[in-house]
């Protein structure tokens, strides 16, 4: 029904309060919506704070979890690399190291060293007359040193010539290292024919 001021003039008062309270609040309508519509923002933000805020911060945590243990991985990839080329390195020597241990014991050794020495004496057929080697301190759970130790030596032999000759180049050829400082031929006193005394300075190593 279209309204018209022709209308409007032929309405009774009581007809037309009647008509004007029959029409919608619109005023009510919009303040339910606005309510309605704040109530609506509130609850989000509520719930972002209490319930997503949480969430956040565990992806965050998470995320420099995974970047931690993405270095650790790049370390251990590295040191596993390492330990290969170690390997290939070790690999051809490991046929040579019980050569080594006896070249240079991990301990001093003295009475194996004197058998050896008396061995190669008995087997040139020179007499070892005198073998002295300086004491050692045992070193007894102490770490490994890096350094060689020296054990000096002095021996004395009588014998021929071509006999000592043969000693010699057997001791230095002897599976431990020995090297030879200082070497002294004379004649005995007391010689046999043809017999001469040879007094030899030496050293043996070990790496305690």
């Amino acid at each position: 029904m279209k309204i018209t001021p022709e209308l409007l003039s032929k309405l009774s008062k009581e007809r037309y309060l009647k008509y004007i309270r029959s029409l919608p609040n619109i005023h009510e309508e919009k303040v339910q919506t606005y309510a309605t519509l704040i109530l609506t923002i509130t609850a989000c933000m509520f719930f972002g704070i209490f319930a997503i805020s949480p969430t956040l911060s565990t992806i965050s945590e998470l995320k420099k979890t995974l970047e931690d243990n993405k270095y650790l991985d790049k370390q251990l990839q590295t040191k596993i690399a390492n330990m290969t080329l170690l390997d290939q390195a070790y690999q051809p020597l490991s046929s040579q190291l019980p050569i080594l241990y006896k070249a240079v014991p991990t301990s001093a050794e003295l009475t194996k060293l004197a058998g050896q020495l008396r061995t190669i004496a008995s087997t040139n057929n020179v007499t070892l007359t005198q073998l002295q080697t300086q004491s050692v301190e045992l070193a007894t759970h102490k770490k490994m040193s890096s350094t060689l130790q020296e054990i000096p030596i002095a021996l004395t032999i009588q014998g021929k010539l071509s006999d000592m000759e043969s000693f010699y180049e057997d001791i230095v050829n002897i599976e431990r290292i020995i090297t030879i400082t200082s070497l002294t031929l004379t004649v005995p006193a007391d010689q046999k024919s043809g017999e001469l005394k040879l007094i030899i300075q030496a050293s043996a190593y070990y790496q305690p």
